[in-house]
């Protein structure tokens, strides 16, 4: 019996859909789902981002590694919101996006090269990330060839998709078509399983990565962002927590890291659902500024904690006790979408500072400071030297409304120098700057917090 075209079958039976993008390794997937008739039912759009500047320009981004957890995840997440945008009808909850890298086998290769695959899939609930090794490829009965790794790759793909799909479906809403059960799904998945097993004895003995929504308090909160239909979202930090979680209870045998994101710590900043709208925050108005500290924080690192102490300890000097509050857009300008996993991550870095100068963390669809302006009247912005010279290039946005903004929402800078290929940016002058942005800028002294040439690229190019 043809126990993947029986699975394949039955996934096109549910209503769930999926942008795939696959970076060479297990592209045999996106034959095998159309190669039976009804392909349109469940696949939207595969792509194949081979080439580097095609996986940059797919997420928007750059990763530190093409083979990794972290670049499939940012595949899927891409995906996942160019299925939003292909089909929009349902907010998303419908749709699945697929992120697959490799490094398989080719010929007269390094005996220390690693032979690896990370399938990600990114759903309205949750980010999941398998990683499948050589000895998860090995098959006792054939030759350990790039054919037989794409192969089980490819397979593997279709059986973890029917798992997301059979998890999605058996929640509460019991998202199935009309007449349709579990039942019929669940028995392909098991077949299938066992036949693929008998070939690859350890496949599913797998490492897994992953975060999940909360879906009992908000977790459409995060999803606007995701999908830019709202602009914020606060997360409190006496009430942020996370637990640890098994999302994937239905593999044979796993090693599973992952955890649940919960929402109830967070509340809506302006109401949900109007798009991109410029509203001010209830609480805040030209007699109590805020001071925001706007970043990726990947990873968060002793220089941020010191640069938000510094401003804690400035502003108390003066008489204006007031948190410094952090800011995370989801959507940045030019880095990929975050994803929960990373998210996750994130957060936890952050609210695990212990300081009293350390308020709450402002989730944003603003990817740009005129945005955020815009959005935070009356705030101030803590950056460092190379943001400030971001905000002051045109490719970003029309400087003179950027200005006007600036100047219409009272909008302030306090800017910390760095050290930039060896040199202070304090000594470097202000010359490359455009002379407006000066009078929105507060800069903090040498002296009071020495430079350093610390960055958050800089710490993961060396894990």
């Amino acid at each position: 019996m043809n126990f993947a075209k029986k699975l394949i079958s039955e996934i096109h039976d549910t209503p769930y859909q999926v942008v795939a993008a696959i970076t060479g390794g297990g592209c045999e997937f996106i034959g095998d789902i159309l190669k039976y008739g009804g392909g349109s039912s469940t696949l939207l759009e595969a792509t194949v981002p081979y080439n580097q500047k095609a996986f940059d320009k797919y997420v928007n981004g750059k990763p530190d590694k093409y083979c990794s957890y972290e670049a499939a995840m940012e595949l899927a997440m891409a995906s996942y919101q160019r299925a939003c945008k292909l089909d929009p009808s349902d907010g998303g909850e419908f749709l699945i996006g697929i992120g697959v890298t490799c490094s398989l086998n080719k010929p007269d290769e390094r005996l220390d090269r690693e032979n690896v695959a990370y399938i990600a899939f990114q759903t309205y609930e949750k980010t999941i990330c398998y990683k499948i090794q050589k000895e998860n490829m090995y098959a006792p009965n054939l030759l350990t060839t790039r054919e037989n790794q794409e192969k089980c790759v490819s397979d593997t793909i279709l059986y973890l998709l029917g798992l997301e799909v059979s998890e999605l479906a058996s929640g509460t809403k019991k998202k199935l078509l009309p007449g349709k059960t579990l039942d019929p799904l669940s028995l392909a998945l098991q077949k299938f399983q066992e036949e693929h097993q008998k070939t690859y004895p350890k496949i599913y003995e797998l490492e897994i990565l992953g975060s999940k929504n909360d879906p009992s308090d908000g977790s459409n909160l995060l999803h606007g962002l995701i999908l830019g239909n709202s602009s914020a979202v606060v997360v409190n930090r006496a009430e942020y927590r996370f637990e640890p979680h098994d999302m994937v209870n239905r593999l044979p045998t796993s090693n599973p890291r992952c955890e649940i994101l919960s929402h109830k710590a967070w509340r809506p900043s302006v109401n949900r659902g109007r798009s991109r709208q410029v509203e001010h925050l209830p609480d805040w108005s030209k007699t109590s500024p805020k001071y925001i500290f706007p970043g990726s924080f990947n990873p968060l690192h002793s220089t941020h904690k010191d640069m938000a102490v510094k401003v804690y300890e400035m502003i108390r000097n003066q008489n204006q006790p007031c948190l410094i509050n952090f800011e995370i857009c989801v959507n940045n300008v030019d880095k990929p979408p975050i994803n929960y996993y990373a998210l996750k991550n994130r957060l936890h870095s952050l609210f695990e500072l212990r300081n009293d100068a350390i308020g709450d963390v402002y989730l944003t669809s603003l990817p740009t400071f005129m945005d955020k302006a815009n959005y935070f009247y009356n705030a101030t912005f803590i950056v460092g030297w190379d943001t400030l010279k971001r905000i002051c290039d045109p490719k970003y946005a029309n400087l003179d409304e950027v200005f006007d903004t600036f100047e219409k929402q009272q909008t302030k800078f306090i800017v910390f120098h760095r050290i930039i290929n060896g040199v202070s940016s304090a000594d470097e002058g202000t010359e490359g700057l455009d002379p407006r942005i000066l009078k929105f800028v507060q800069f903090v002294s040498p002296e009071s917090l020495p430079p350093n040439d610390v960055s958050s690229s800089s710490i993961r190019s060396k894990k």
